[in-house]
């Protein structure tokens, strides 16, 4: 996983710290439905300029050409909201893991397989807490941080994550 949070995880930080509640806004937002895609649909390079090339922790590590092909990725038909449906779901199973709290039964958050967590701590939308504490639901985990990268780690650090990928395929094959 790329910077990506495991939901117990997530569900504990957006219970316990409103910081993070305050820099998942944008996946709050998403649950509008169809006003997100349209405006994905409208925007000008700017925007995905704003997602990828400044919210990088490196200058050089998103070109104009990759906000492109970026750009173009989200014309294509039905991308915007298979993106959008990520969040989505997120949110819905969100709810669905905070049965518990109330005495009903929510999907099931332990996870059997290795797992590497790839983690830029420069992260505008994720904590660094929610590579904290995943033991409790990872029983063969490896996490790797990267202090000077953002959430677009392949981005920031396309060399180290390859790097990273391989050494843990090769050790997991």
């Amino acid at each position: 996983m790329l910077n990506a949070p495991h939901l117990g995880a997530f569900q504990r930080e957006l219970l316990r710290n409103p910081g993070q509640l305050r820099r998942s806004w944008y996946a709050l937002w998403f649950q509008v439905p169809w006003l997100p895609e349209r405006l994905f649909g409208a925007a000008s390079g700017r925007i995905f300029s704003e997602l990828f090339a400044e919210r990088t922790s490196s200058e050089d590590a998103c070109s104009a050409e990759d906000v492109h092909m970026f750009e173009h990725a989200f014309t294509l038909p039905g991308t915007p909201t298979s993106a959008i449906n990520y969040y989505r779901a997120l949110f819905r199973t969100l709810g669905l893991s905070m049965l518990p709290l109330v005495g009903g039964e929510g999907p099931p958050l332990d996870v059997d397989v290795s797992t590497q967590v790839l983690w830029g701590l420069d992260d505008e939308a994720l904590s660094p807490n929610l590579t904290e504490g995943l033991d409790e639901w990872v029983s063969d985990l490896r996490v790797v941080r990267f202090p000077d990268a953002s959430h677009w780690l392949h981005l920031d650090e396309p060399d180290a994550v390859t790097d990273n990928l391989r050494e843990f395929f090769d050790a997991h094959d």
